[in-house]
C-alpha cells in the first residue's frame, strides 16, 4: 500500500529534548533516552510504535493510518498514564519530509500543533510544536534524535515491564492463531447460508497488557486491524476495528471480560440502519478461544449471530 514509515520497523534508541514548561517562554530542556520499537501493519498502512519512557515512569504510543483515498496520514498519540487515544493531526508526506497538524486545547486555552519528520540528516528526527497565533510562529518542544538498532526487531518483553498491570484480559491472544471463520453470507434478511474460510492472525501485547493489537488478512474478504485499550479507571476495553480498505479508526464497542468471558458493545451501520453491535469472546483454555459478532435491531432484545471465529493457538 504504502512505504512512508518502512524506515521505522524495527528497534530504536530515542534520543530526547523535551521543554519542560511550553508555552511560557522558558528555556528549560529535559534530556532523556529511552528504547523504542515499530512495527509496519496492512503492508504498510498502519504504523505502531511503542516508546518506555521508564524514569519517567511511563511509555507512549503512536498509532499511524493511511487513508489510501486522502493519501494522507492521522497520527494519533496515547500515554499509559491514561491510556487516552488523543485526538489526531493529520498530513502528510514531500519527498523526505512529513508534517501532521491539528487544532487542540493545551492547558485551557487553544493551540495549533504540529508533528514533523525529516529524514534528510543522517539520523531520523522527529519534533512537535504550538502556535497560539494561528500558525503565524511556532515553538518547538519536543525533539527526537533516532538512532536505528535492529531493523528486524519485532518484540522486546522488557518494553512494558516498569508499568503497573492494569490487566491481563487479553495476554492469552498474545502470538499466532489458526483462525477458522463462519460468516453469514447475508445479514439481517434471514439468510441461512455460512460462508467459511481460515487465516492466520499475528497478535501482541503493549503497556503490559493494557493495549492489544492483532492483524488480519482475510482470504476473499479484507485486511484489518484491532486496536485494544483499556481503561484502568472504568475497568473496561474500547475495541477498535480498523479496516485496511480505507485506514480510518472505527468508532469503539465497550465492554469488558467476566469469569472468561467477554462481552463489548457498540453502534454501527448495516445498509442504512442503525444497529447495535456484540462481540463477544469465550476463552476457553490457554490455546483455545472463540469469538463472535451479533446484530441487534431492537437494542439487544433478539440477536443475530452473523460471524464466528474459532482460534487455535500454534506452538511457539
Amino acid at each position: 500500500m504504502t512505504k512512508d514509515f518502512a524506515f521505522l520497523t524495527g528497534s530504536w534508541q530515542v534520543d530526547h529534548r523535551r521543554l519542560a514548561k511550553p508555552l511560557t517562554g522558558s528555556d528549560e530542556w529535559d534530556t532523556f533516552t529511552t528504547p523504542s520499537l515499530a512495527w509496519n501493519y496492512l503492508d504498510g498502512g498502519v504504523s505502531i510504535d511503542e516508546t518506555a519512557m521508564v524514569e519517567q515512569g511511563v511509555s507512549g504510543m503512536s498509532i499511524r493510518l493511511f487513508e489510501p483515498d486522502t493519501q494522507e496520514w492521522t497520527v494519533r498519540w496515547i500515554s499509559s498514564r491514561d491510556n487516552v487515544l488523543q485526538p489526531p493531526v493529520r498530513g502528510r508526506w514531500d519527498g523526505q519530509a512529513c508534517r501532521l497538524s491539528s487544532k487542540e486545547d493545551y492547558e485551557g486555552r487553544p493551540i495549533d500543533v504540529s508533528y514533523n519528520w525529516n529524514l534528510e540528516g543522517a539520523k531520523p528526527q522527529w519534533d512537535q510544536a504550538f502556535s497560539e497565533d494561528g500558525g503565524k510562529t511556532w515553538e518547538t518542544n519536543w525533539v527526537m534524535d533516532l538512532t536505528q538498532g535492529d531493523p528486524t526487531a519485532t518484540d522486546d518483553p522488557s518494553l512494558g515491564v516498569h508499568l503497573p498491570k492494569h490487566t491481563s484480559d487479553f495476554d492469552f491472544l498474545t502470538g499466532t492463531w489458526d483462525i477458522h471463520h463462519e460468516r453469514l453470507k447475508e445479514r439481517l434478511v434471514g439468510c441461512t447460508e455460512w460462508i467459511e474460510l481460515d487465516h492466520v492472525q499475528h497478535a501482541r501485547t503493549h503497556f503490559n497488557g493494557s493495549i492489544s493489537v492483532d492483524e488480519n488478512h482475510m482470504p476473499g474478504l479484507y485486511a484489518g486491524l484491532t486496536f485494544r485499550v483499556f481503561d484502568p479507571v472504568a475497568k473496561e476495553w474500547a475495541i477498535y476495528w480498523i479496516d485496511g480498505r480505507t485506514g480510518q479508526l472505527g468508532e469503539p464497542v465497550l465492554g469488558s471480560f467476566k469469569d472468561g468471558v467477554g462481552d463489548f458493545y457498540g453502534y454501527d451501520e448495516h445498509a442504512g440502519q442503525r444497529v447495535l453491535v456484540r462481540f463477544r469472546w469465550t476463552v476457553e483454555s490457554d490455546v483455545k478461544a472463540q469469538w463472535e459478532q451479533a446484530f441487534s435491531t431492537d437494542e439487544g432484545q433478539t440477536w443475530e449471530v452473523n460471524w464466528r471465529l474459532f482460534h487455535t493457538k500454534r506452538a511457539e
